[in-house]
């Protein structure tokens, strides 16, 4: 009993020190600054079959610095956020030539255009995200300190608040770590 509290103690001990590896940001251009978006608006699509699509970063790779499996790039224009493409592969429902002597010969790939995950929905080489509404936060200036999977906390950040698809309110954030605190490396 005394050995199972133990091997507890030491489990949790390493659970709460370890560190996740950051992950792959998704871009946004703002007023033709192209920037680092720590927000993932596509998390909040509604798919329509239910099924979000099984992205992955390259044919046959799924990557620990990307959990989504994709990364995406977004515009805000007029006040209003667009989707404007999405890099990520999806595996092909298998056919009977990719089994060739009874050997399976493994998934094809198929590199996503916007079309394709959103037909009838693409307007210029974009689509605009109506499914978003939260809040968007564009990391600027130097990093301060790291704050997990998501990235570090930077000097300053520009938060948009989004209703819709459309920027509602827009802020900038001034941040500073305590002193005495950990400085990102």
């Amino acid at each position: 009993m005394k050995t199972d509290f133990s091997l507890l103690l030491v489990l949790l001990l390493c659970w709460c020190n370890a560190s996740a590896t950051e992950q792959s940001p998704d871009y946004v251009v703002l007023e033709t600054r192209l920037l680092r978006l720590s927000s993932e608006p596509l998390e909040f699509y509604a798919w329509p079959d239910g099924q979000r699509p099984d992205f992955w970063v390259a044919p046959g790779r799924k990557d620990t610095s990307n959990g989504k499996g994709y990364v995406a790039l977004w515009e805000i224009a007029d006040s209003t956020l667009f989707l404007k493409a999405v890099d990520s592969y999806v595996p092909l429902p298998l056919e009977p030539a990719m089994i060739e002597n009874g050997k399976h010969l493994g998934p094809r790939w198929q590199h996503l255009t916007l079309g394709q995950l959103f037909p009838g929905k693409v307007v210029r080489g974009r689509v605009l995200a109506s499914w978003y509404s939260g809040v968007l936060v564009i990391p600027l200036g130097e990093p301060l300190e790291h704050e997990g999977p998501h990235g570090t906390l930077h000097e300053r950040e520009v938060v948009l608040h989004v209703e819709r698809g459309q920027v509602v309110k827009r802020e900038m954030r001034v941040n500073s770590i305590p002193m005495g605190a950990p400085q990102a490396p």
